[in-house]
C-alpha cells in the first residue's frame, strides 16, 4: 500500500482499487450495524449493569519516541490509516517526527478528537510488533479478556457518541477534542455473568468479519497498488 512520510495517506491515481476498498469497507460496516441490531433485539433476554469505562478498562500511556530510533519499522495506527482502509501503516523511525503511544495487546482505541466523526479502532489481536499509535487515540485496555468486545460495541453506540459530543471542547466544530477523564469516566451498559458469556458468543464471529473485509481491502488495494505499477513502468520502458 502506497502511504506518504509522516502518517499522511497517499492519493491513488486509478479509482478501482478504492471502489474494492469501499465495498468491502461496507461489508465491514455492515457486519457491524448487523452486532449491534442484534444486541438491540438481544438486549430483553440479557442481564445488564452500568459500569464506567475504568471500570472495565485501563488507559494506557506507555510513550514512544520513534525517531530516536531511525531504522526501526513500527507499525502505525494513525489517524489517516484509520480513515483510509482501518489497517495500520509500516514506517520507519525518521518518518515519525512526533511521539506515539505504545499498542502492546488487544484493546480500543478511541480518537479524542473531532467526537462526531467517530473513529473507534478495535485492536482484537496482539498487535504487530513495534505498534503504536497517534496521541490523537486513547489507547483502552480492557481489565479481562472477556470485556474487549463489550467495550468496543458501547463506545460504537450512537447513545455514548451524543454523550461524548456534549462533552467536546474547541474552538470550532472541526478540531473538538474530549479529555481522557471525559472517556473513562463515562458510563456504560454491558452485559453481566452468563449474559455476557451469550454476548460473546454473538458479537465475536461477527467482529472477526468485519476485521476480516477490512484486511481483504487492504490487500486487494495493496495487489491492484503493484500491478498498476508494474503496468506504468511498461509503459514507460515501451516508449
Amino acid at each position: 500500500m502506497r502511504r506518504a512520510k509522516g502518517g499522511q495517506v497517499a492519493h491513488r491515481t486509478p479509482g478501482e482499487a478504492q471502489e474494492l476498498i469501499s465495498e468491502l469497507s461496507s461489508l465491514s460496516e455492515s457486519a457491524l450495524r448487523i452486532v449491534q441490531n442484534g444486541l438491540l433485539s438481544s438486549a430483553r433476554d440479557w442481564n445488564y449493569q452500568s459500569v464506567q469505562v475504568r471500570d472495565i478498562a485501563k488507559h494506557s500511556k506507555k510513550a514512544l519516541t520513534p525517531a530516536s530510533e531511525p531504522d526501526r519499522r513500527f507499525q502505525l495506527f494513525s489517524l489517516p490509516a484509520f480513515d483510509y482502509d482501518q489497517n495500520p501503516e509500516e514506517c520507519a523511525g525518521a518518518e515519525i517526527m512526533s511521539n506515539k503511544t505504545c499498542v502492546s495487546r488487544p484493546c480500543v482505541l478511541f480518537s479524542k478528537l473531532n467526537p462526531r466523526t467517530p473513529r473507534i479502532w478495535l485492536i482484537d489481536e496482539m498487535p504487530p510488533e513495534n505498534s503504536i499509535c497517534s496521541t490523537e487515540f486513547l489507547v483502552l485496555e480492557p481489565l479481562h479478556e472477556k470485556f474487549l468486545f463489550p467495550l468496543f460495541c458501547a463506545l460504537r453506540s450512537p447513545q455514548f457518541t451524543r454523550y461524548i459530543c456534549m462533552r467536546a471542547k474547541g474552538s470550532t466544530g472541526s478540531r473538538q477534542r474530549v479529555k481522557a477523564s471525559d472517556v473513562l469516566d463515562a458510563y456504560i451498559r454491558i452485559p453481566v455473568d452468563d449474559s455476557l458469556d451469550a454476548f460473546n458468543d454473538k458479537v465475536i464471529p461477527l467482529a472477526k468479519l468485519a476485521a476480516l473485509a477490512t484486511r481483504r481491502s487492504s490487500a486487494i488495494a495493496s495487489i491492484h497498488d503493484h500491478v498498476y505499477e508494474l503496468l506504468t513502468d511498461q509503459e514507460v520502458d515501451d516508449e
